[in-house]
């Protein structure tokens, strides 16, 4: 919403005041009124009211409508006048309009008064455009002409029939003119015949090809003085798009041309052995040899023209530069050994000698730079330290360094009175990993343990490996007090121990090749076979096939049922898969095995979700096994991951049901779909009548929760009737099959279905 116009009366009569307002209220005109009808009160008017337009009578008591004029133009020379008399005669109108009314209307006729006042507030607000504009253009000129000023570059522009027309205060400089002096003047008016011929072919050449010339030539100067410069010109369009001129820049290269005249003379020397970097004072690289191109990498054409800085590791800090500059400014050389990269990534260490290279006057116009690579002698020091005094697989310290900074440490403790400590560790089952793994996993278990071992320190703290699976840790500057310095230690052992005690990473996809699985059929009282259950088996590379009960412990023991266990799932999830697309095998069930330890970690939920979405498998098809052990601890939490799983359509079977100490308010609550009758009770079933009694308890415990029950371990066909009569109805062991590899139990199938029952 616009705000109402501000409209001012000079007049001393009230009733034709008001037949002005009505008049242009009548037209739909929005305004807020003032009447004077004094001179005071009329200059108060102008500055308190700001009027956006003045209706004014020409005849008042005491106050003359030109005199009022001549008050509006010194304070807004755009506002609005109008004269509104009934006594205006054509000679006196044409006399205001001169004096800068903006119109008049007769009181005769105010009909006019509305759209007079429009287009006088339209002309105003045209005439302040227009200023507005103008002062822009105002301020874009002297900008323009401040901007070229500050070019250091000396820079002309012309038109299209060459004359100047302008240049900046470089370009008066260097030619020693003015621009008043070639302003609507062309190069012959200024320049020598030749000379004002080259540059006006020059200057045709750009005009018949529109774009960007740039060409060397040879200047002089007033004193006499002849400059190598640059020519970079370009053409530039008129508003239609016309070529409505050039401008051109020089830059001086006489320093530059000197200074290429003088490498050249130094050209036979340059080609050394040792790679050579030649720079400007500026530290802008001219020139390079064959050898450093073989040691950095960076061919001549990538390297001139830019810094060594190109050559930066990033291994020295700011103070290490300065101090460099501070020697070449005091003593004009420089060298010691520096850390570069070569142009592949590659950070390599070189012997570098910088040396500065003065004129005449003192100045310094270039530097010379030798260097070496360095990085075979390096190597070669550093193994022969590594070789005395690191352990070569953990790279840790060894016991002739451990021996040498304890004496340092004890010589210390002497001097400073802090105390220190030595922490001996070992790790337990060592050698039954090495032997069973074997020692290419036993050395990556080391090297994992003494990465913990050396991140878990302080700064100043040794971490060393004695030999086979012996770490001595050294402890300095603890408390002088000897309770103090003895809780500091007990401190450090147990956050030790208790990063040593977390899982460790060390069955890599390397060791996997060495696992299968095996896949033992399920069936049902009718003798289908309704799923399998996955089992685990290692074929070791010396000992053969082994069984889960010989190595499943000490996967435990060691973490590596984690990585293992996610393995089976995995496998076994692809197993599903592929037997989906098979008619014969689409309607398999797959029973995998869970460990307490696995089930536990807090992402098991993710890692078994994003398996099946990985793998594409059935959830609905995947059983998990959970054995009664695991339902020991935060029952809550088992419960949680049950729920959030079986969402997804996984389902759950309680394995070796009988053989723990389950609590039954707890079993109630998990939401099972299967029992699964432990093997030592079906294997005395016949003989045994607890056994059998406990047979017929987990039948009919199941039974009552809804839920399904399985016999394993079943050989014989009197063990499976027993468990038939007892309700039980489905059944896996040797009576069907063993478990076997997927191709075996795949061949095995279209006969075991076709066998009667």
């Amino acid at each position: 919403m616009t705000n109402p116009l501000r409209l001012l009366l000079l007049e001393d009569n009230p009733d034709d005041a008001l037949l002005n307002q009505q008049a242009l209220r009548k037209a739909g005109m929005d305004f807020t009124a003032l009447r004077v009808d004094s001179r005071a009160a009329f200059v108060a008017a102008l500055v308190d009211f700001n009027p956006d337009i003045v209706l004014a009578d020409y005849n008042l008591p005491t106050f003359d409508g030109l005199d009022a004029l001549a008050l509006v133009r010194q304070h807004a020379p755009d506002l609005p006048y109008i004269f509104v008399s009934g006594v205006m005669g054509e000679e006196f109108a044409v006399d205001s309009i001169k004096r800068g009314a903006t119109d008049y209307v007769l009181k005769d006729r105010l009909a006019r008064l509305p759209v007079t006042v429009q287009r006088a507030l339209e002309e105003a607000k045209l005439r302040a455009q227009r200023r507005e504009a103008e002062k822009i253009l105002h301020e874009q000129s002297l900008f323009q002409a401040s901007l070229l000023d500050s070019i250091p570059v000396p820079v002309f522009y012309k038109d299209r029939d060459g004359r100047y027309l302008g240049c900046n205060r470089a370009y008066e400089e260097l030619l020693g003119v003015t621009r008043a002096e070639i302003i609507g003047k062309t190069v012959r008016d200024l320049a020598p015949p030749a000379i004002a011929e080259k540059y006006l072919t020059m200057d045709e050449e750009l005009f018949a090809h529109p774009g960007r010339q740039v060409y060397e030539w040879i200047i002089c100067r007033p004193s006499g003085e002849k400059r190598n410069v640059v020519f970079h010109k370009a053409t530039f369009p008129h508003s239609d798009g016309s070529i409505g001129g050039l401008i051109g820049g020089m830059v001086d290269i006489t320093e530059l041309k000197r200074a290429e005249a003088e490498l050249r003379i130094a050209a036979t020397a340059f080609e050394a052995q040792e790679g050579m970097v030649i720079t400007d004072a500026a530290n802008v690289i001219l020139r390079v040899n064959q050898a450093f191109t073989e040691i950095t990498g960076y061919t001549a054409a990538e390297a001139v023209g830019r810094t060594p800085q190109l050559l930066k590791s990033g291994c020295h800090d700011a103070a290490f530069y300065a101090a460099m500059w501070h020697a070449i400014r005091d003593a004009g050389a420089w060298q010691g050994e520096i850390w570069n990269r070569r142009k592949n990534g590659e950070v390599y260490p070189e012997w570098l000698t910088i040396t500065a290279v003065k004129d005449a006057g003192g100045a310094v116009s270039h530097y010379v730079g030798t260097l070496t690579d360095i990085t075979s002698r390096k190597s070669a020091e550093e193994e022969i330290k590594n070789l005395a005094f690191f352990d070569p697989l953990t790279h840790l310290p060894n016991r002739r360094l451990l021996l040498d900074r304890l004496q340092q440490a004890v010589a210390s403790s002497c001097r400073t009175g802090k105390l220190g400590a030595l922490l001996f560790i070992d790790l337990d089952n060592f050698k039954t990993l090495n032997d069973t793994l074997g020692h290419d996993v036993g050395d990556l278990l080391l090297r994992q343990v003494a990465q913990r071992l050396a991140g878990g320190m302080r700064e100043g703290d040794t971490v060393a490996r004695l030999g086979g699976d012996e770490f001595v840790v050294m402890l300095e500057d603890l408390s002088d007090n000897a309770q103090e310095a003895a809780n500091q230690t007990t401190v450090v052992a147990e956050k030790v121990q208790a990063t040593l005690n977390q899982p460790y990473q060390v069955a890599g996809n390397e060791h996997y090749k060495e696992f299968l699985l095996h896949y033992q059929p399920q069936v049902d009282v009718a003798g289908r076979i309704t799923g399998v259950e996955a089992l685990v088996r290692w074929q070791h590379p010396v000992r053969g096939l082994l069984f889960p009960a010989e190595f499943i412990c000490l996967a435990e023991e060691t973490g590596l049922i984690l990585p293992l266990g996610h393995w089976v799932l995995e496998t076994g999830c692809a197993q599903l898969v592929a037997w989906a697309a098979q008619p014969d095998t689409a309607h398999l069930t797959l029973a995998v095995n869970v460990s307490a330890r696995q089930f536990h970690r807090p992402d098991f939920v993710a890692q078994v979700l994003t398996v099946i979405e990985r793998s594409g498998a059935d959830p609905c098809k995947l059983k998990l096994e959970l054995t009664e052990s695991l339902l020991l601890e935060d029952v809550e939490d088992i419960i949680a991951k049950m729920t959030a799983l079986k969402a997804h359509g996984i389902g759950f079977a309680l394995d070796d049901f009988g053989t723990g100490y389950s609590s039954l308010s707890y079993l109630k609550r998990l939401p099972l779909d299967q029992m699964k009758i432990d093997r030592s009770f079906v294997r005395d079933i016949l003989t045994d009548n607890n056994d059998a009694a406990i047979a017929r308890t987990i039948v009919a415990l199941a039974r009552s929760m809804g839920l399904d029950v399985i016999a394993e371990g079943v050989e014989t066909e009197a063990q499976r009737e027993l468990l038939a009569d007892h309700n039980c109805h489905a059944y896996q062991g040797y009576l069907f099959s063993q478990p076997v590899p997927a191709e075996q139990f795949e061949s095995w199938l279209p006969a075991a279905a076709s066998r009667p029952n």
